[in-house]
């Protein structure tokens, strides 16, 4: 990796899932940065710095044989009565996805709750629910008996690199900020 050659010795990490966990080791300095989506409060955090690194929108799952399957767009009241398998309560995406459905004044009928994107498509291809994540990570774990389809409502999730506004100028995060942004 380019950064590695650049700063020899820092140390780095991807963690499904957990956004609010690392934003807090962030706040407490325990991480220098994370990526992650971060719920609105974080965003607002006047403590934090976010760099956008990636505009994505969220995109249903569902298993092929699904009556919706055939659908061209599925909107959120389509999927009031399926088996939801939602993000984990603790990350941004959970955060946009719910505040989509309630916005739409719908509670969906919430079966897990799980960020682990291999976990959710093998729920998802033997018929345990209907996700709902990033259409990026979603085109990465394609399967042969899965379908994505877009939502009516478009429910946008960014990708952010996050760290103290004191530390902007850090000799150490300055390469991954210059990484980010080109």
């Amino acid at each position: 990796m380019a950064l590695n050659q650049t700063v020899k010795n820092i140390n780095y990490s991807f963690v499904d899932g957990s956004s609010h966990a690392l934003i807090e080791k962030v706040k407490n300095t325990t991480l220098l940065a994370s990526f992650g989506t971060p719920s609105q409060e974080e965003l607002d955090d006047g403590l934090l710095e976010h760099q956008l690194v990636l505009e994505d929108h969220v995109v249903a799952v569902l298993p092929l044989q699904h009556a919706l399957a055939s659908k061209s767009e599925i909107g959120l009241s389509d999927l009031a009565y399926e088996n939801v398998i939602l993000p984990q309560k603790d990350t941004g995406a959970y955060s946009i996805i719910s505040t989509a459905f309630s916005l739409a004044g719908i509670k969906p009928r919430q079966y897990k709750e799980c960020s682990q994107i291999d976990i959710v498509m093998d729920m998802v291809e033997n018929n345990a629910g209907i996700a709902l994540f990033s259409s990026s990570i979603v085109d990465l774990y394609k399967r042969e008996h899965v379908v994505t389809i877009p939502l009516k409502q478009k429910i946008n999730k960014s990708i952010y690199l996050s760290f103290l506004r004191r530390n902007r100028r850090n000799k150490l995060l300055t390469p991954v900020m210059d990484m980010v942004t080109q």
